[in-house]
């Protein structure tokens, strides 16, 4: 198995360039998802995500397909916004901060399809 690897921000882990690519298109925009709360109507917002590692933690392969499992750690403002207030009333900010980036550290699964795309398999949070 040949796989191009790119180092961490640090320089001491290494990842695939689909882990990458992958975790990239998830930043893209303002990734803005609807949800209903209970009886609320609020917006999801994740914006200036930064990737802080990147870590194989396990690669294998059952049959013919190929495996990588990968944790990741970032930083994001992730907040969401009531769609039934105006900016500044209270209770426009639902949860998170608008201001302040969180930490977030997930397990992403990923399996390689038969025509050599990577695709995302799993989630662990």
């Amino acid at each position: 198995m040949q796989a191009e690897l790119l180092l961490d921000a640090g320089g001491d882990d290494v990842v695939s360039r689909p882990v990458v690519k992958h975790f990239g298109h998830r930043e893209h925009g303002d990734a803005l998802r609807s949800r209903r709360g209970i009886g609320e109507a609020r917006q999801n917002h994740v914006d200036d995500v930064v990737l802080l590692r990147a870590e194989v933690l396990e690669a294998w392969t059952e049959q013919t397909t190929r495996y990588v499992t990968a944790g990741l750690r970032w930083s994001a403002r992730d907040y969401n916004l009531s769609l039934k207030k105006q900016r500044g009333e209270p209770g426009y900010v639902v949860a998170g901060s608008e201001e302040t980036p969180t930490e977030s550290r997930e397990v992403w699964t990923f399996m390689e399809s038969p025509d050599g795309k990577w695709l995302l398999s799993a989630i662990q949070q």
